[in-house]
């Protein structure tokens, strides 16, 4: 488990079933995101995972310079490694909702996206999801 006191998230693996999640608390400055999203994709490539949880219900939203951030390259950054799944915890109040399906209609919009992305608003549905063996 990787965690830095100094950015409020924290970075948990298990080499065993190829799983990494990150777990996203309070509000960050856009150099705290990208700091931490740069260290999330640098333990995907060590740990060459095929599942990642993230949960961001208790993260608070991020203004549109880190959105951008996000859409342009943190997602194709991803692109760049074997995740097969993914899936986000959110906050299932209204806003957080919102902000959801704006980043999953870009998802959407973008078809060279190799992994499968759902949401949920409760984690052990996220983890079960996640977990399921996938037909070959």
């Amino acid at each position: 488990m990787l965690y830095n006191e100094k950015v409020p998230y924290v970075i948990r693996y298990s080499d065993p079933l190829g799983y990494v999640e990150v777990i996203w608390n309070g509000s960050l400055t856009v150099e705290q995101l990208n700091t931490g999203l740069d260290q999330l994709l640098n333990v995907l490539k060590a740990k060459q995972a095929k599942l990642l949880l993230v949960d961001i219900s208790n993260f608070s939203s991020t203004g549109p310079e880190a959105q951008a951030w996000v859409k342009d390259f943190y997602l194709q950054g991803l692109q760049n490694h074997s995740i097969e799944r993914i899936a986000r915890v959110v906050d299932p109040h209204a806003f957080g909702q919102a902000l959801l399906n704006n980043m999953l209609l870009l998802l959407q919009s973008q078809s060279s996206f190799s992994f499968c992305l759902s949401n949920f608003t409760d984690r052990g549905e996220a983890l079960e999801w996640l977990l399921r063996e996938v037909p070959a």
